[in-house]
Order: structure tokens, then sequence, then C-alpha cells
């Protein structure tokens, strides 16, 4: 339940997990992200699973996450069951 099941792809070593958001409007949104094997550069991200009207393009265009093809995120990706979010002024 607290684990989270990573695949790495044999060949290129490609790693990619599934996750799941709150879409904002009550819905969640359940998609797979595949990361190069430095775990910071995004290789593809395709959405399987979304019930709400307002972002049904996620999962209907397929071009929708190319920009972010390429893109890498902090140097550090913790995963938490629960986040926390803070603000500051």
């Amino acid at each position: 339940k607290d684990d989270y099941t990573l695949f790495t792809h044999i060949t290129n070593q490609n790693v990619s997990f599934a996750f799941e958001t709150s879409a904002g409007y009550g819905e969640n949104i359940k998609g797979v992200i595949t990361l190069k094997s430095d775990f910071q550069t995004i290789v593809y991200i395709t959405i399987y699973e979304q019930s709400e009207n307002r972002g049904a393009i996620i999962q209907t265009d397929p071009n929708f996450f190319d920009p972010y093809v390429g893109k890498k995120f902090a140097t550090e990706i913790t995963f938490t069951k629960t986040p926390t979010i803070s603000c500051s002024n």
C-alpha cells in the first residue's frame, strides 16, 4: 500500500512508475511517467484514467505532454504518501 513500484526498461534503463493525483474538481487522474535512468529527465507521460470533463484533453490528445519531454525535475525526488503544502508571502 505504501510502496511504489518502479519498472526499469531492460535495454535503455528508463524507469516508469504509476501516479495518481487529485485533479482539483473532485476527481482523480491516473497515469504513468517514464524518466531516464538519472531520475530527472522526462521521457514520456501518459494518462490512462481521468473522469473530469475539463481535463479530458490530457487523455484524448496524445501530444498534450510533448512539451515536457526532455525537461528535468529538481535533482531530488521525494515520494510521500501524504504530501504537505506550504505557502509563503
